[in-house]
């Protein structure tokens, strides 16, 4: 089940101080959520940090939903207004515009978003737990200490020692506050606990580098599933181009078990020999991955393989231009297809599947 998480934030007024909002404020913003529980969100919780309003909510609208974002600008002047009844200072001084257009971004309002897929029966993960750190009046780089001691100090958690799953490391996306482009972030990627001291170089000016986000390294592949799975589901163009015939059958059969996973609006296509072990990825136009390795356990782990990542238009056009030339060739198959297929081919790809990580 795709599920969004979105928090959005704003300051609309407080009692004395800049305190905290009044509790007539609050009551009106939870009656609200209440309302809605149920039909626009699976539910909600409102809170406060310093003098602002947290809104934080579950749904299925994907990130930068107009009509959550909408919901949420209601509720913030719903709250200004009831400031304002009670003569409070500064009523909806966070409300920059008199109404958005689209989500909030940009219109006062702070947001965080993260977009999922909850599966209740995923042996892994069956529930999503989720954190949430809100604060008033300080930088992104207010939460770097906190964040780097849990994922990549040992002497603060235990865990990284004890734990067969986080000790295995995180990728640390960070993000240079700095670069001012306006259609893109810089951001720099590291592994820890391999690159943990060049990760503490950076964070020691928390006025400019921020941690962004934060991956585990457990079951990389299945994570990666999962993203191509959102992208479809956000109505992203997903092409994938596998071999009708490998070098060794079983990884042929656990392909089928595992293209019959993937979401129905992914377009997979099974390309003729000859057969080629190079492994290809664009991305609008402006990205690509080249290389060998596969996105498995033993490729990423044991396996003396690598791929190159290439920010490039030119080269990524060149790429486009072969992997449009693959698919000409080959045959579309879909998870339906997959699905009718006779019972023991079905009951072959999925014990295949089983060992991928030793293929």
């Amino acid at each position: 089940m795709q599920t969004t998480l979105s928090l959005i934030q704003a300051d609309v007024c407080s009692i004395g101080g800049h305190t905290k909002p009044s509790d007539s404020m609050l009551e009106g913003v939870r009656s609200r959520v209440r309302e809605k529980t149920g039909n626009l969100l699976i539910d909600g919780i409102v809170t406060y940090t310093g003098d602002d309003i947290a809104i934080i909510m579950s749904h299925r609208h994907g990130t930068g939903a107009t009509e959550v974002h909408r919901f949420a600008w209601n509720c913030f002047l719903a709250a200004s207004q009831e400031a304002s009844r009670q003569g409070l200072y500064g009523a909806g001084q966070d409300l920059l515009v008199d109404a958005p257009s689209g989500n909030v971004r940009g219109a006062g309002p702070a947001v965080a978003e993260i977009e999922f897929v909850r599966d209740p029966k995923s042996k892994d993960r069956p529930a999503e737990a989720f954190l949430v750190f809100a604060a008033d009046k300080c930088s992104p780089g207010a939460y770097t200490f906190p964040l780097y001691t849990v994922f990549c100090d040992p002497m603060h958690n235990g865990g990284l020692l004890l734990s067969p799953k986080i000790h295995q490391g995180f990728t640390l996306t960070i993000i240079d506050m700095d670069h001012k482009a306006k259609d893109s972030d810089r951001v720099i990627r590291l592994p820890v606990p391999e690159r943990a001291w060049d990760l503490a170089c950076l964070l020691q000016n928390p006025d400019r580098f921020a941690i962004e986000a934060i991956h585990s390294r457990y079951k990389p592949d299945e994570q990666i599933v999962s993203a191509i799975a959102l992208a479809a589901l956000r109505g992203v163009s997903v092409e994938i181009v596998m071999p009708e015939h490998s070098d060794h059958a079983p990884i042929d059969w656990a392909s089928r078990a595992q293209l019959g996973l993937l979401a129905p609006d992914i377009r997979a296509y099974l390309a003729p020999q000859p057969f080629s072990h190079a492994k290809l990825m664009t991305v609008d136009g402006a990205w690509c991955l080249i290389g060998t390795a596969n996105w498995d356990v033993r490729s990423m782990r044991l396996n003396f393989e690598f791929n190159l990542e290439c920010y490039t238009e030119a080269l990524t056009a060149q790429v486009d231009r072969i992997i449009d030339s693959r698919i000409e060739a080959a045959r579309r198959i879909s998870s339906e297809a997959l699905a009718k297929r006779p019972l023991p081919y079905r009951l072959r790809d999925a014990s295949a599947r089983l060992l991928l990580p030793y293929l």
